[in-house]
């Protein structure tokens, strides 16, 4: 029974999401940007992204318009990926192409317009498929909030936490070949940016 009240609640949020995205295109004169196939869960891959919540500062002392989001490929074989809005009015999204190789990462600027008020709260959609397919194989929602001021932490370590050492930082060149597989680096724990 409990299995079955977790389905329930799944295809309950997955239905809301289904709903608002459907609302929010009903909405916009452009063109529709859910995906014309079906999405079977059984095929689904996860997507990995640099987070799931993202927040814009837009008043206070350090407005913070500008935020990076980072699409991560651990497979071994590359993919395409799309990104849709529920209000593309409100942001700039910049992507360097539509296709991430593989064990490789790509960065996607998100940057909030000047009509982006406090209280707004909206999603980006970013959904993978196989090359040269119009079959979305994974999807992911990251959720944007617009506040007055930066929100605090979940819960802030005191004392025995990590701490930022200083030193050489990231190496840039790889020596075989420059940026390319991980194969190539000293940790293939380590992604690179495309």
């Amino acid at each position: 029974s409990d299995t079955t009240c977790l389905q329930k609640n799944a295809d309950s949020a997955y239905s809301s999401i289904q709903s608002s995205t459907r609302m929010a295109n009903d909405n916009d004169d452009r063109s529709s940007t859910t995906s014309s196939v079906p999405i079977d869960p059984s095929t689904q891959v996860p997507v990995f992204l640099s987070s799931s919540d993202m927040e814009f500062v837009v008043a206070g002392d350090a407005p913070d318009m500008r935020k990076v989001l980072t699409l991560y490929n651990p497979y071994d074989y590359p993919f395409e990926y799309r990104i849709s809005c529920t209000a593309p009015e409100y942001y700039d999204i910049k992507t360097n192409g539509t296709k991430v190789l593989a064990k490789h990462l790509v960065e996607i600027t998100i940057r909030g317009k000047s009509s982006l008020m406090p209280n707004m709260i909206h999603r980006i959609k970013v959904d993978i498929m196989k090359l040269g397919r119009n079959e979305v194989v994974g999807s992911k929602i990251v959720t944007i909030r617009a506040v007055t001021f930066p929100s605090q932490p979940a819960f802030v370590e005191h004392g025995g936490g990590f701490h930022r050492i200083r030193g050489e930082g990231l190496r840039r060149d790889i020596g075989r070949g420059g940026p390319g597989r991980m194969g190539d680096r000293a940790n293939p724990n380590e992604f690179l940016k495309i």
